[in-house]
């Protein structure tokens, strides 16, 4: 809300005639000071029934407006209601927004006593006009002169002829503001709009010392936004940094078994050497093994059917093809039917028949003389001839 307050109440009153008083006020949006420079500052006065003058703002260094009484001299003593009117370019705003802010002429020494009432211009006519049909005709008398055109003065808003002041008020009272009007009837509804999508297309590292782009590949409704962003000046060399710490060294000593796992450096921080304690296992439960079923089967194979810890170990073995075997008893029998080696003794073996038949002629000089189942008959024959019948 706008608020016009005085700077310091009690100087809301002054004497008709005195032309040195200030009236001091402070513009205000809700409780933020109005800030005034550059603008046309307008004070605007009425009385009880109707708008009687109005004078310049005069902007103080503090922020405050002043009305000076010598621009609104003309006042009679009675109460008067003020607004700022504070305008820039074609706006204007008026302080404050409700009601007015009043001050008081008091009267002096000077004061006219008679005062004239306010006439508008029909009234004025209108009583002229009944003032002329009021007078007897008499003779013609001699055309007058033409008569000045009567002129509004500015600041105090009177009649002015040939630069006299008439008195009288040249506007009438504001009139009483009219109803607003019906609300007219509701358009017709536009057109769904298209919502875009923006999505990220491209990011590019662009010169150092460019300028960064942002460049649309894309359409109205499907926009691609392809960024370039400068690379960033090289910085400065950095300063040395301190000598970093000797490196770490580590080494396994002693594994051991314990109740509780440890690890203990017996190095130095930069050489350490772990000796390492592991944690001793639980006892385990000891198991127990026993043959179940044995059956016979294509494929060999050996199954649990017992627990972890009480196994029993059921096996499948594969029956073997005995087509190629001869049972003990058919062996025996057919060895029995076999002769027996020592009544053989009398008998050339196979090498002793060899060695003697090449001592005794060779066979291959028959082979020009007779055919090989001629030659393999005599062979047999000569065989017989040297063969002993008693043996040796």
């Amino acid at each position: 809300m706008r608020k016009l307050d005085y700077v310091n109440a009690t100087n809301d009153e002054y004497k008709f005639g005195d032309t040195s008083a200030v009236l001091t006020y402070t513009a205000y949006d809700d409780d933020t000071k109005v800030a005034m420079t550059g603008k046309t500052l307008q004070f605007k006065v009425k009385d009880d029934t109707s708008y009687v003058a109005s004078a310049p703002g005069q902007l103080n260094s503090d922020g405050t407006v002043s009305l000076k009484t010598a621009d609104i001299k003309d006042l009679t003593p009675g109460t008067y209601f003020v607004e700022l009117w504070i305008s820039v370019d074609d706006t204007t705003a008026i302080y404050p927004s409700k009601g007015f802010v009043s001050f008081t002429v008091n009267e002096s020494t000077q004061t006219v006593t008679n005062k004239y009432s306010f006439l508008t211009l029909t009234e004025l006519i209108n009583n002229f006009n009944k003032a002329v049909a009021d007078v007897k005709t008499g003779p013609k008398g001699a055309d007058g002169k033409d008569g000045a055109t009567p002129e509004i003065d500015k600041a105090t808003k009177h009649w002015m002829i040939n630069g006299t002041d008439t008195g009288y008020v040249a506007e009438g009272s504001a009139g009483t503001p009219g109803k607003d009007g019906a609300n007219g009837a509701d358009g017709a509804p536009g057109k769904d709009g298209v919502s875009p999508t923006i999505t990220i297309n491209s990011v590019k590292t662009l010169d150092a010392g460019q300028s960064a782009t942002v460049t649309n590949s894309g359409d109205n409704t499907n926009i691609k936004l392809d960024f370039g962003i400068p690379r960033g000046n090289q910085g400065p060399q950095g300063i040395q940094g301190a000598t970093g710490s000797t490196a770490l060294s580590l080494k396994l000593g002693t594994v051991t078994t314990g109740d509780t796992g440890s690890v203990t450096n017996v190095g130095t921080d930069s050489a350490q050497v772990w000796n390492v304690v592991l944690p001793k296992a639980k006892d385990g439960v000891d198991a127990t093994v026993a043959i179940g079923k044995v059956t016979a089967g294509t494929t060999a194979s050996v199954t649990n059917s017992g627990t972890a810890t009480n196994a029993i170990l059921d096996f499948t073995l594969p029956q073997p093809d005995m087509s190629k075997y001869m049972l003990a008893a058919d062996a025996d029998k057919n060895l029995a039917l076999k002769v027996d080696k020592s009544t053989l003794s009398s008998y050339y073996t196979a090498a002793q028949v060899d060695s003697m038949i090449a001592n005794k002629a060779d066979v291959s000089a028959l082979a020009t003389y007779a055919s090989k189942s001629a030659l393999d008959a005599l062979t047999e024959r000569v065989k017989k001839l040297e063969t002993p019948t008693t043996s040796k």
